[in-house]
């Protein structure tokens, strides 16, 4: 018996050791992995040292805020182009027609005001 609870116990400190080098292994790092990598290592080595590390709160409500601001500007959008109004590009002393820029959104405009290749 004690043989599969040894056994055990060696599977689950593999696997906290694994999320600990994921978490640090990743390309972008955040407040979360730092959080979770720190967790896992304190699991690891019987510490507390994970409590010193705040959890960052659910972006729920920046989400929400997000989509509101998109609802915003796309409304804004809506009306530039029923007004026919012509934004700044380059060193803004040229314009061009809001239209313009949607229709080719995927392009970008140089300072010139033609599409760079």
């Amino acid at each position: 018996m004690d043989n599969d609870k040894d056994l055990e116990i060696e599977v689950l400190r593999d696997a906290l050791d694994h999320i600990r080098r994921t978490a640090l292994g990743s390309r972008t790092q955040s407040r979360r992995l730092q959080w979770i990598a720190s967790r896992a290592d304190s699991a690891l080595n019987d510490n507390n040292d994970w409590k010193d590390l705040d959890l960052p709160k659910s972006s729920a409500g920046a989400i929400q805020k997000l989509r509101a601001r998109v609802k915003q500007l796309e409304t804004m959008v809506d009306t530039m182009r029923r007004n026919g109004a012509k934004i700044p590009i380059g060193d803004l002393s040229q314009f061009v027609p809001v239209e313009a820029l949607l229709n080719d959104a995927c392009q970008p405009i140089d300072s010139e005001g033609g599409h760079c290749d």
